[in-house]
């Protein structure tokens, strides 16, 4: 097998910034949180779950969270809804899983014959066939719904962290020393995908049956694009100690995400070129990233029972290696949010014609604005075209000098 490396220096350049503005604190729950999920095409209910049997709903996107009761099964490590918000699936210490289907109100342990902690679960768009995984190799394959489970073992008893399934047949575990497995067949074979690594995976997504990404400690991320015949490191900045837990591409092969230790959140638009990064917080291992519907409104969760929200998708300008800082004081924008008109006032003198520029929450160019006399300027809420934009977050920058810019968001309302 084949292993490439893309170090800094060969990837065109890398982008730092600070994102965090893109994020909100939502939640501090009483343990760490391990994963959260929210059915796919709902931003409304979701769940979380962590240590000590700790699990989270929300109905309202997470503006409210409240602690559910269930029977307790130790740890919970991972949570999947993969069709609607009904039912469910935890993977549990003990060899357990425990179902819901009636949103979490109630909650059913079933014992899937192993007594082993099971760190992954995934049920591909599916409420009946899923897969676990958990130590010693363990692999397990229900496909009534969780009441049965069978055994398909890895090849290697070596703990594996994480499954993802692209359908009921084709899927990808990551765990110990390296090692990705791969199936074809509905999990009854396995076969070796090496990386020539020996460092712990933690995390997997795929878009289809050959591209997908691994993450893992020491800043592992990798990608492959024909099933893990070949793997190609990609590089994020920030500190050699981060470690990578959860990655996911949530609308196709061009714009992902990241997070790990460190607090450590990083963005891609570009397949993994370049990347964007925040730190939300030191003190926060981020352990779970989830994007439910686009690649703008997403949550994620971690140690000190954190969640933190994105809904323009964790970035705010584009930065092109621009350090640009939000300037609330500097500019005033009102109404905001506005539907058909808002005045800008930029708060300092203006000297000769001055600029400003527009962009949308992608970091995309969309309209030129000048400034009077006076500092202020009208926007209509349309383009370059005259066309109408659509609903969502911008942002207005006014370039200071050739490293510097200020900016302030404003929101377009239907």
């Amino acid at each position: 097998m084949r292993f490439k490396i893309i170090l800094a220096g060969l990837a065109l350049f890398l982008i730092f910034a600070n994102l965090q503005a893109g994020w909100e604190r939502q939640f501090a729950a009483p343990n760490h949180l391990n994963s959260i999920d929210f059915p796919p095409n709902n931003t409304s209910v979701g769940f979380a779950c962590g240590d000590s049997s700790l699990l989270l709903r929300t109905v309202d996107g997470g503006e409210r969270w409240e602690i559910m009761l269930v029977l307790p099964s130790d740890n919970f490590h991972d949570i999947n809804f993969p069709v609607n918000e009904s039912i469910g699936y935890i993977a549990c210490d003990l060899g357990n899983v425990q179902k819901t289907t009636d949103g979490g109100e109630v909650w059913e342990i079933v014992n899937t014959g192993s007594p082993v902690s099971l760190y992954g679960l995934h049920f591909p768009n599916n409420i009946d066939v899923g897969y676990a995984v958990g130590d010693d190799g363990t692999i397990k394959v229900t496909r009534d719904g969780g009441l049965g489970w069978e055994d398909f073992p890895a090849p290697i008893p070596v703990r594996l962290n994480d499954v993802y399934f692209v359908n009921t047949m084709v899927g990808y575990v990551v765990g110990a020393e390296g090692n990705v497995f791969y199936t074809f067949d509905g999990g009854q074979t396995w076969e070796p995908r090496s990386t020539g690594l020996e460092e712990q995976l933690l995390g997997v997504y795929f878009h289809d049956d050959t591209t997908g990404w691994v993450v893992g400690e020491g800043r592992i991320l990798l990608k492959t694009t024909n099933a893990g015949g070949e793997w190609t490191r990609l590089q994020i900045p920030g500190p050699t100690i981060t470690n990578f837990h959860s990655v996911i591409f949530p609308t196709g092969v061009n714009t992902g995400f990241v997070c790990g230790t460190d607090g450590l959140v990083a963005k891609t638009t570009d397949g993994g070129r370049t990347w964007q990064i925040t730190e939300l917080g030191e003190v926060y291992d981020l352990h779970c990233i989830e994007f439910p519907q686009d690649d703008l409104i997403g949550w994620i969760c971690g140690s000190e029972g954190i969640i933190f929200k994105t809904i323009d998708g964790g970035i705010g300008i584009k930065e092109n290696n621009l350090n640009r800082a939000l300037s609330e004081n500097s500019f005033s924008c009102s109404p905001n949010p506005f539907r058909t008109n808002t005045t800008i006032k930029y708060n300092h003198p203006v000297k000769g014609q001055t600029i400003l520029k527009v962009y949308d929450a992608k970091g995309e160019l969309v309209r030129r604005l000048t400034l009077n006399k006076n500092g202020k300027v009208s926007w209509d809420g349309k383009n370059e075209q005259n066309q109408r934009v659509d609903s969502g977050i911008y942002f207005i920058e006014l370039a200071m000098n050739a490293s510097s810019a200020q900016s302030i968001k404003l929101v377009v309302l239907d």
